[in-house]
């Protein structure tokens, strides 16, 4: 099961670095997948800064994949900041409302969440 997860850690620290990339290069083109509008150069910026960290998010899995004396620790918080992703787009949904276009999100959000948190505690019992 270990090194299930360890594979699909990797396959997702690819992923979240190709998107940290893309959005970095191509960050006009996050609007119409984010429902954002960047504003000049603070929007452009922040918009980086936020999907940018993602190649950041990435980089910090494989490092973590590759010592195994910090791949728990490292591993559970990048799955508690995704379900710290997932929690915000709910309260969203709570104060704003439902669309169906927040499903992809929600749902990816949800992916890494579990199999980086699952990835984190393969190496010791889930209950102790």
């Amino acid at each position: 099961m270990e090194k299930l997860l360890n594979g699909l850690v990797a396959l997702l620290a690819v992923a979240l670095m190709a998107f940290g990339v893309y959005s970095l290069a191509a960050v006009d083109a996050l609007g119409p997948m984010t429902g954002l509008s960047p504003e000049g150069a603070l929007g452009l910026s922040e918009m980086r800064a936020i999907y940018g960290s993602f190649l950041i998010q990435g980089l910090l899995m494989f490092w973590a994949l590759a010592r195994p004396a910090v791949r728990a620790p490292v591993l559970m918080v990048l799955g508690i900041t995704w379900a710290g992703y997932i929690a915000m787009r709910l309260l969203s949904i709570a104060m704003d409302g439902f669309a169906p276009a927040m499903t992809p999100g929600l749902a990816s959000e949800a992916v890494v969440e579990v199999v980086v948190i699952a990835a984190a505690c393969a190496r010791r019992p889930l209950i102790q």
